[in-house]
């Protein structure tokens, strides 16, 4: 019995001891996440109480101490998600100061679109100009630069829907890069809402060259030569700026006050380096280069074949006829015939722009000085705006409009004839 007794002894002194060493393993790891935890809490602590410097829109900066950690704790847990100050998710994305993260609606657009309602009391939207498929373009008022502002107005549902989130993100990234351009409509900010987003721009009062166009076409041969002029400039600095534009066309080209071309919308626009290519099938049928649709890939020269489409346009007063059956489209069987009655000077450099064979085809500044279609032509000038097509645009307008006069007046006076010729035989 002394020897089951002795172990028995010996078995519960060691559950003892083994019992006694783990409550203090545990008392020590609980001491050490303790230490831990404090030494954490004071450190954040430290840093929160330091000041912390934010900018809110439209203000000036200024310092702030933020309470301590505590009662800021307490405070947040109190606040409602509604009764955040939205403005101050104006800052971009990871870098906005904000006690709660950006919604993932707004932070899509971010940063080209700052969250910021734009129907402030400093800024007024006005009638609408015009619409589009996804957009609509209104006039706003800036009240403290008294200044007339173009607003286009996009539904991010529609935008959603398409796909064209990094579209539209695009769109102003490369109009806000070449808005110092002369010839380009200056993009002045971009904001969005809950659901809507707003693009700023210049307002350019003439409107679209579509619109005289329509009415007064065709245009003389020295205004057209400007015209063309200015719109070469501009894609040869976007081309230069790895940009291709793809929606050339005569809606896009608005008139300023001295009769100047304005490039505007660049929703197809898209940063394409040199000899590569891009493959999306888009743009306006009528000023669609061949190579878009066959679906091989296209690069810059689409864009001076939409110029070659507008100056057709301009001198004619029409289009010129395509074939409907995209499968003679492939096959190279389109063709245009020259409008008789032109110089030679102005049909070959036209036919050169219509080339189907794009590497065949007139493209940049440099070649096109070349040309006799611009032997005696200063462009230094022209981007220098020191060329006014204003007075030969009104010239034309007068030219036009007493023609009509003329006819209608020829009209009116051949229909009181036939009345006066008819009228026995009706009498009698």
């Amino acid at each position: 019995f002394r020897f089951w007794d002795a172990s028995i002894c010996e078995w519960a002194l060691t559950v003892r001891l083994s019992y006694l060493e783990r409550n203090l393993i545990i008392k020590n790891r609980l001491i050490h996440r303790v230490m831990i935890w404090t030494s954490t809490l004071l450190w954040n602590w430290r840093k929160r109480k330091k000041e912390v410097r934010f900018v809110l829109p439209d203000k000036k900066s200024r310092k702030t101490k933020e309470k301590p950690l505590k009662q800021e704790t307490r405070n947040l847990c109190r606040r409602s998600r509604r009764a955040w100050n939205s403005s101050r998710y104006s800052s971009s994305y990871h870098a906005a100061k904000t006690n709660w993260p950006v919604p993932v609606l707004q932070a899509a657009f971010l940063p080209e679109f700052k969250v910021l309602d734009v129907c402030s009391e400093d800024f007024v939207i006005k009638n609408t100009l015009a619409k589009g498929a996804f957009s609509t373009v209104c006039l706003g008022y800036i009240k403290k630069s008294f200044k007339n502002v173009a607003v286009k107005v996009i539904e991010k549902q529609e935008i959603i829907k398409d796909n064209g989130m990094l579209q539209s993100k695009s769109e102003v990234a490369i109009q806000k890069l070449f808005s110092h351009h002369p010839f380009v409509v200056g993009c002045l900010h971009a904001y969005q809402t809950k659901h809507q987003l707003f693009i700023i721009t210049d307002y350019i009062s003439g409107g679209e060259l579509l619109v005289q166009w329509k009415n007064y076409s065709p245009f003389p041969e020295n205004l057209v030569q400007i015209y063309i002029g200015e719109i070469a400039l501009v894609l040869d600095y976007l081309h230069n700026g790895g940009v291709i534009y793809r929606d050339l066309k005569l809606e896009n080209l608005l008139l300023d006050d001295d009769g100047h071309i304005m490039l505007t919308d660049f929703g197809f626009a898209k940063r394409l380096k040199e000899r590569r290519r891009t493959y999306t099938i888009c743009g306006t049928q009528q000023f669609m280069a061949p190579e878009v649709m066959t679906g091989n890939g296209y690069d810059h020269a689409v864009d001076w074949w939409s110029l070659g489409i507008i100056m057709f346009a301009l001198l004619t007063g029409k289009f010129p006829e395509y074939v409907d059956d995209y499968n003679l489209l492939h096959e190279n069987e389109i063709w245009f015939r020259m409008p008789e009655g032109l110089n030679p000077d102005t049909s070959s450099f036209m036919s050169k722009l219509l080339r189907r064979n794009p590497r065949l085809r007139v493209q940049g500044i440099r070649e096109l000085k070349r040309e006799n279609y611009f032997k005696n032509f200063k462009f230094e000038l022209l981007l220098d705006r020191e060329i006014k097509p204003k007075v030969i645009l009104e010239e034309c307008i007068r030219t036009k409009a007493s023609t009509k006069d003329q006819l209608f007046e020829k009209v009116v006076k051949n229909q009181r004839l036939s009345i006066a010729v008819r009228s026995p035989a009706i009498i009698v």
